[in-house]
């Protein structure tokens, strides 16, 4: 091997171990922020008032539709079980301080899936005329 050859080695392996380190640096920075809100939440019990009042959110959530937990957090895609989880994770979202990485551990998906169900939502309720889909929401609004 030449001296030209080992110095681009070297200069691999050195861009190699910044990448590793900046990605080492980001978890880090994720656990800190991760610990912090954690820590911050479990001061004010809100963190367990949030995930009591999610689970009684869900409860009449599943009775409205007469569906089973396992069945609205599921990953079945009939079109039922998909209103009453999209319906469950707006409810969510909005009638909790839960963030969208918390309510998408509860239902087994990313967060971007919960940011997907909310603006459906909200488009349904944005609609102009009435239809049956509006009125359940808002039946359910009052319920919760």
């Amino acid at each position: 091997m030449s001296y030209i050859d080992d110095k681009r080695s070297l200069i691999r392996e050195i861009q190699i171990l910044e990448l590793e380190n900046e990605a080492l640096r980001k978890q880090v920075k994720e656990l800190k922020m991760t610990h912090w809100t954690v820590q911050s939440r479990k001061l004010d019990g809100s963190l367990y008032s949030d995930q009591k009042k999610a689970s009684k959110i869900i409860d009449e959530i599943c009775d409205f539709y007469g569906l089973t937990q396992a069945q609205v957090k599921g990953k079945c895609r009939l079109r039922g079980y998909v209103k009453a989880r999209f319906v469950a994770m707006f409810m969510l979202r909005t009638r909790t301080g839960l963030t969208l990485k918390e309510i998408g551990r509860m239902f087994h998906r990313d967060h971007t899936s919960i940011i997907h169900a909310i603006k459906t939502i909200n488009e349904v309720l944005s609609l102009k005329f009435e239809n049956d889909y509006q009125n359940e929401i808002k039946r359910l609004l009052e319920i919760i």
